[in-house]
């Protein structure tokens, strides 16, 4: 035999690189659309990549059945040596891909700030699209309290105002929203800090850092209106 593989094999893989070519142009076109797709945000980052591998994957089929092909009609002792320059382009082919979903994994947070809760923990699986953590932006921390209709008109956006923390320590505050709709009094509030069933709600930013701030995210403050 002058060559390396029979008749039946180059047949074979002759009908296998035509259904590989089939499953290409499939993987192919919806590649495309879910390219067109992420472009007007119509899609999922999640299809996206989903289409995208299978299409890496169908265009890797194509390209090894055809190397093989190759192979197959070459002398025999040629064989050894082209396969080997085929198991580096493959190879070479695949840790292109794998760097990149390694890099795509790679998450920043958009801003600064600090880890306030962690969700999960080293060792454990997490799932799509799942937070890991909470991260404090110091520049949004805020306490939220409600005034009375009678009392709104004493408020201004950028009004300093005092607020006594559960240490009692008197500490300021600075006026960044009142809101325009009146709303329900939270039943918590309702009966201790107002005696008004309508009320509005209110943010005034605090200095805040988790190493020495003398608040801390979540408890609860007296509001005192100059």
């Amino acid at each position: 035999m002058s060559k390396g593989k029979r008749q039946p094999y180059i047949e074979k893989t002759a009908i296998d690189i035509s259904s590989a070519k089939a499953n290409l142009a499939v993987a192919s076109k919806e590649y495309q659309r879910q390219q067109m797709l992420l472009k007007d945000d119509n899609t999922s980052q999640k299809e996206f990549e989903q289409a995208q591998s299978k299409y890496i994957q169908a265009n890797n089929q194509v390209e090894a059945l055809e190397v093989m092909q190759i192979i197959n009609n070459l002398p025999a002792r040629e064989d050894l040596r082209n396969a080997v320059d085929f198991m580096s382009k493959v190879i070479n082919s695949n840790s292109k891909y794998l760097q990149q979903k390694i890099s795509s994994a790679d998450v920043k947070s958009l801003e600064n700030g600090y880890v306030y809760q962690i969700f999960y923990h080293k060792g454990e699986e997490v799932r799509a699209y799942s937070p890991v953590m909470t991260i404090i932006n110091p520049e949004d921390v805020y306490i939220v309290f409600y005034l009375s209709k009678e009392d709104l008109a004493r408020l201004n956006i950028g009004q300093t105002i005092d607020f006594i923390t559960p240490d009692n320590k008197s500490l300021e505050a600075k006026v960044s929203y009142i809101s325009q709709r009146a709303e329900y009094t939270p039943p918590l509030l309702y009966g201790i800090n107002s005696d008004s069933e309508i009320s509005f709600e209110v943010h005034a930013k605090v200095d805040y850092s988790a190493s020495s701030s003398e608040i801390h995210i979540g408890e609860p403050v007296k509001v005192e209106l100059r």
